[in-house]
């Protein structure tokens, strides 16, 4: 089953601030979790309910999997130094989508 990956625009902002070739590794990791929202090498993080982290070198992609509605939102990409220091969670208003066949979603809720 496919899932849907949700990328907000302070996420796409992030993404578009990384160095060209974190950029390009990030997106390549990202396009992934449409087939497989746990691949190997993502870790659960401890104490959220559906929130994960990919490394990509020194950067870390978090990301919550909302399996009942086969949704992936992206959360951050940023440095590890600054990934975990940020405890406010992102509530986008407005989605731009990885796949341009996929049609916007509206916010799902936090449990």
């Amino acid at each position: 089953m496919a899932y849907k990956v949700v990328v907000p625009r302070p996420v796409q902002k992030q993404l578009d601030d990384l160095p060209e070739n974190v950029r390009r590794q990030a997106i390549s990791r990202i396009l992934t979790l449409k087939d497989n929202p746990r691949p190997p090498g993502c870790v659960k993080l401890k104490g959220l309910e559906n929130e994960f982290r990919i490394r990509i070198g020194d950067y870390r992609l978090r990301y919550e999997i909302h399996d009942t509605e086969s949704v992936v939102l992206l959360l951050h990409c940023k440095h590890r130094r600054d990934i975990y220091k940020d405890k406010q969670y992102l509530f986008p208003k407005s989605y731009t989508m990885v796949t341009p066949s996929v049609t916007p979603l509206q916010s799902p809720g936090r449990h």
